[in-house]
């Protein structure tokens, strides 16, 4: 008797295996980054790839540019099993070497004069003009109302630099300064694979479900007052906080700290359910 299976029942077998898969290429992956200097010099970072295989090659470049504080050459090399060295510079090259497993990688620092793929160009006789000129605000020392126990104060941006590579902003009540930041990362991938703020979660990545929501402290450039809006990590970039005070539900309320009342509401009252969207039903 032939024990094949019929070619009309292949289909759903196969839309089952493709379903399979699919969780498994977009798995977070651990990879280690080394950035070699002149000579023996180098420089190893452990990172891990939120979206696994699927992550682009910029996205990881900008990755290890705010690990590493520098700008980086805009390819990536690794040693395959003959002991080659093969430079990835395109995003179709660089998922095929994901797919194949590898697990190190090296970068190198960008060459003088050399582009890193993060510089804005002025285009217009208008923005020329306006190029030089800043909106100044007034300084202002706004405590966050979120905060159970109070952080160092927000402070609203003041300066005569209207184009600048250095993001100023303050996370849980403390000023961070990131050189030369992507226009491409994510708030909400920067929070988890920089900073290790991993209670703001990764969900629909559409601002659909709202569990990356994180509250935003902001000077509204109308009034001067401090506005405080609930946002979705996963839409606004990280550029985009440049000024503002970013809290996470860390900086709400922990155990060693003190929880906010919100969050001890909804654990008195057994509120949650599996509890993974927990955290953004609080930030909002």
């Amino acid at each position: 008797a032939n024990s094949c299976r019929p070619a009309g029942q292949l289909g759903p077998l196969v839309g089952l295996g493709l379903a399979l898969a699919m969780p498994l290429w977009s798995a977070p992956l651990a990879l280690k980054a080394t950035l070699r200097g002149e000579g023996a010099e180098k420089e190893t970072r452990r990172v891990v790839l939120a979206t696994g295989a699927t992550t682009r090659l910029e996205d990881f470049l900008a990755l290890l540019r705010s690990r590493f504080g520098r700008a980086l050459a805009r390819s990536v090399a690794y040693i395959d099993e003959d002991g080659e060295r093969i430079t990835l510079s395109t995003d179709v090259e660089w998922k095929e070497a994901l797919a194949l497993g590898i697990t190190s990688v090296e970068v190198s620092p960008a060459a003088a004069g050399e582009s890193s793929g993060e510089e804005w160009e002025v285009v217009g006789a208008d923005a020329r003009a306006t190029a030089g000129t800043s909106k100044a605000y007034p300084s202002a020392s706004v405590p966050l109302p979120l905060a159970a126990a109070a952080p160092a104060p927000m402070r609203a941006a003041v300066g005569e630099e209207p184009w600048s590579d250095r993001l100023q902003f303050w996370l849980n009540g403390d000023e961070v300064i990131v050189e030369n930041p992507s226009p491409h990362t994510r708030l909400l991938d920067w929070l988890r694979d920089v900073r290790g703020l991993t209670g703001t979660h990764v969900g629909c990545g559409e601002g659909g479900c709202g569990i990356c929501t994180v509250a935003l402290s902001r000077i509204d450039p109308e009034t001067r007052q401090v506005e405080l809006v609930p946002v979705n990590s996963c839409l606004r970039r990280l550029c985009a906080v440049d000024g503002c005070h970013v809290v996470t539900t860390e900086g709400l309320g922990c155990k060693n700290s003190g929880y906010h009342a919100v969050q001890s509401a909804i654990a008195a009252g057994n509120g949650s359910q599996c509890g993974f969207c927990t955290p953004g039903w609080v930030m909002n």
